[in-house]
This record gives C-alpha cells, sequence and structure tokens, in this order.
C-alpha cells in the first residue's frame, strides 16, 4: 500500500491541489478503527484527501456493507487526524443499480480477486 501511496503523491498536483485516494470499506473487513487510524498514519500531512465508498452489498457480492456507525467512525477518525475526507453516499441501491452492483449480469457475480 505504501509503494501505491508513494506513487500517486509523485504525480505532478497543481498548486493547492489533492491526490484523491478511492477507499471502499468492506463491513468487518477494513471498516474498523484501526484500519482508519492506520490510513491516517500514511495519508496525514501528505497532499491528499479520501473519498470513502461504502460497499454497495447484492445477493451476489461476497461481502458486506459497513454500518453507518462505522462509517461516521472512520470518517471522523480521519478528520481528526487532519485527513481531508468525504463519504460518497449511495444511490440506486433498491434496483441493485448504486456504484459496485452494476457489474452484476443475469445473477452472475465478477469473479473476486485473490491477493497474496
Amino acid at each position: 500500500m505504501d509503494d501505491v501511496i508513494d506513487a500517486a503523491l509523485r504525480y505532478p498536483i497543481p498548486r493547492g491541489g489533492l491526490v484523491t485516494f478511492e477507499y471502499v470499506l468492506l463491513g468487518g473487513v477494513n471498516d474498523s478503527a484501526g484500519h482508519a487510524r492506520e490510513l491516517a498514519r500514511r495519508l496525514g500531512g501528505k497532499r491528499a484527501k479520501v473519498n470513502l465508498i461504502p460497499l454497495n452489498p447484492a445477493p451476489e457480492i461476497p461481502f458486506k456493507a459497513p454500518t453507518t456507525t462505522a462509517v461516521d467512525g472512520f470518517c471522523a477518525t480521519l478528520a481528526d487526524a487532519g485527513v481531508t475526507v468525504s463519504v460518497r453516499r449511495s444511490r440506486g441501491l433498491d434496483i441493485l443499480a448504486a456504484c459496485g452492483q452494476l457489474h452484476l449480469k443475469k445473477g452472475v457475480a465478477a469473479p473476486v480477486p485473490v491477493y497474496p
């Protein structure tokens, strides 16, 4: 993760600009206070902002959405550490058309990547 962050921050940033990092929150996977503190440690003091994206659940997606409490706590932890942060709120959940749900086709989920 540090290599990705370092590479992104080497990109020429216009004066006053920030590099935006998209962080998808998966319930019970990467949405804890510890995860938020670790991300704040990695990005604190850097020309960066974080766009938190709570997972939009669907029956075929093998992860669950984070709770509102987890999202709010994660956001607050980053903000308290001085990291610019925003939360993308979902639209289209009721028809499985929210971000991350549109990859589903005929009830078949896209393969879940396996990382070492």
